[in-house]
């Protein structure tokens, strides 16, 4: 299980993903950032899309520990502070832009 925002996806954002994917189901559980660029939804959606990926949790914080508890993954990998800091290189990159 790999948790995360799934607000902005990159090419790193894949690559992070195919790392994780060994062949084995891979779940995504798809949190609310504190300021979400996308609506839940199309996060959701977003992280569906990826092949790699097999199924798609939408969860608050709170659920997230309560399905961590009843489904027991083999792994539970943390992404929030990668995807908050993916999220903040594109916004610093599109500012930088709109500048010149």
């Amino acid at each position: 299980m790999v948790t995360g925002y799934f607000d902005v996806l990159t090419a790193d954002h894949v690559r992070a993903m195919q790392a994780l994917s060994d062949g084995s189901p891979l779940m995504a559980t798809v949190l609310d950032p504190p300021d979400p660029l996308l609506p839940s939804g199309a996060r959701a959606e977003l992280a569906a899309s990826l092949r790699m990926i097999d199924y798609v949790l939408l969860l608050d914080g709170a659920a997230l520990e309560h399905a961590i508890r009843e489904l027991q993954p083999d792994e539970v990998i943390r992404a929030e502070t990668d995807d908050r800091r993916r999220s903040a290189t594109l916004i610093e990159h599109v500012q930088r832009r709109q500048k010149s």
